[in-house]
């Protein structure tokens, strides 16, 4: 439980600065908007989180209270185990490639209608687990090239023990 604390000191200034934000809509591939769609912020340069939020349910979202950055957007369907295929704004699998959103404090970026498509599954089960151990799947298409930052990296399932029968889903 949090408890309140009692400061005296005169030498304790700060202020709150004003923040960027960005927001827009995301629907499927037939415009029917979706909700529960996770969508996050990251700095362009570092990688580094920024800030995320849900789509409501009109499919819409607005991002606020970020720092005057550049940035990439992610949507991540899969982070909420939606089932369709996550992409970076601005209709691209791949990190490298995603759009490079300016943030300045005080202005609304507004983003295009995202449409995302619908995923395919595969599914399985690992046997032969015991108790505690752990099985991390992942697909990959390497699209025939050697250069990894051309792969499409697809959600990762994650496999537990006997508590989730050591069944794994991947939406690709």
């Amino acid at each position: 439980l949090a408890s309140f604390v009692t400061v005296e000191t005169e030498d304790i200034a700060f202020y709150l600065v004003e923040g960027a934000s960005i927001s827009g809509h995301v629907a499927d591939e037939s415009g029917a908007s979706i909700e529960n769609v996770h969508v996050y912020a990251t700095d362009a340069d570092t990688g580094n989180w920024l800030g995320g939020t849900n789509t409501d349910v009109s499919g819409s979202f607005h991002l606020a209270g970020l720092p005057s950055v550049d940035c990439r957007v992610h949507i991540c369907p899969t982070c909420n185990d939606l089932p369709y295929v996550d992409e970076f704004y601005n209709d691209t699998y791949f990190h490298h490639l995603a759009s490079i959103l300016s943030l300045t404090a005080g202005n609304d970026v507004v983003l295009n209608e995202i449409r995302l498509v619908t995923s395919n599954t595969i599914r399985g089960t690992i046997s032969g687990l015991d108790t505690g151990q752990h099985v991390q799947v992942n697909a990959i298409d390497d699209g025939g090239t050697p250069d990894w930052e051309d792969d499409l990296y697809f959600h990762k399932g994650y496999v537990a023990d006997a508590s989730n029968n050591a069944v794994y889903s991947l939406n690709v």
